[in-house]
């Protein structure tokens, strides 16, 4: 081969090398910006943890969705309840979920449904709370003989020097009636255990004879949110961290689509091992490079 033709051919195999290269640079790029996995909130009960979603909407501070309506209330209400959640309410049911606000992430928990339920007593005593929170609605508060309820909250340091608060509440609400709370102010770093007691267990069980028969954590899709069991009679913790693979437990909801993933992932894997006898990028380069000398010298 003439030495000019030589010549133009390094170049363009060069110049297609280069190319190559750049072009492999540029997809390790983009898939190092892919989003991780969202579901970074978890809560776990009896060992099993379960990925939760905090559930939003359009930027709504919590306050303002929760909407507990007293007489005092613009609306007003004598039943003295949520009615901005009156949707994710059910009958003879307590609710867990987190919300996410403009001011920030929030604990809320709701007991039975407007105008459907029996009534009922529910205690919870909740620690290790962010003690830079607050309780911003207590679902009841007003002052009045039929208003039986309790809130106990305090502050405290751990060994480590950490601060943290530690609250007890104690319900008791008639037929028709709801009761329930916001806590804002949950940061970015927390772990926070609900040790529940509901109907006779309850402290102010004795005020009522109405009955919870279930306890559901709620997580995503404020309109239709995935719902999920609880042991009533076993202490939850919610957490700032994801759920680690061996203790991960599937959504009641999702079980099936989770399978059909969890099937995907594992042929993947056994897919990405059989290729991996399959030479490199750069060792095909270079084999394409000892190619072409070998056939134009």
């Amino acid at each position: 081969m003439p030495k000019e033709l030589r010549d133009i051919s390094r170049r363009r195999f060069v110049k297609a090398a280069i190319t190559s290269t750049a072009m492999l640079g540029g997809v390790s790029s983009v898939d190092a910006r892919q989003p991780t996995n969202s579901s970074q909130y978890s809560i776990i009960q009896g060992g099993k943890c379960i990925p939760i979603e905090p559930l939003t909407m359009s930027g709504l501070p919590v306050k303002q969705f929760y909407d507990y309506r007293t007489p005092g209330t613009k609306p007003r209400s004598y039943k003295y309840a949520s009615f901005g959640t009156e949707n994710l309410q059910r009958s003879e049911t307590s609710i867990l979920f987190l919300y996410k606000g403009p001011q920030g992430l929030s604990l809320v928990a709701i007991h039975d449904k407007i105008d459907a339920g029996s009534g009922g007593a529910v205690t919870f005593r909740i620690t290790n709370l962010p003690a830079n929170g607050k309780f911003i609605v207590k679902d009841d508060s007003y002052n009045g003989s039929t208003n039986v309820d309790t809130w106990d909250y305090s502050t405290h340091r751990r060994s480590n020097g950490k601060k943290t608060a530690t609250a007890s509440i104690s319900w008791a609400y008639s037929a028709g009636r709801s009761d329930g709370m916001v806590y804002r102010g949950l940061g970015n770093d927390f772990e926070v255990t609900i040790h529940p007691q509901f109907n006779q267990q309850a402290i102010l069980s004795d005020q009522n004879q109405g009955k919870i028969k279930l306890w559901q954590i709620l997580s995503g899709n404020v309109n239709n949110p995935t719902r999920t069991k609880l042991d009533m009679s076993k202490p939850v913790t919610i957490s700032s961290k994801p759920c680690q693979s061996k203790t991960t437990t599937q959504q009641t909801t999702q079980t099936s689509r989770n399978k059909s993933d969890s099937k995907a992932t594992t042929a993947q894997q056994q897919s990405t091992k059989n290729t991996n006898t399959e030479p490199s990028f750069f060792d095909q380069l270079w084999n394409d490079f000892a190619s072409f000398f070998n056939h134009t010298f």
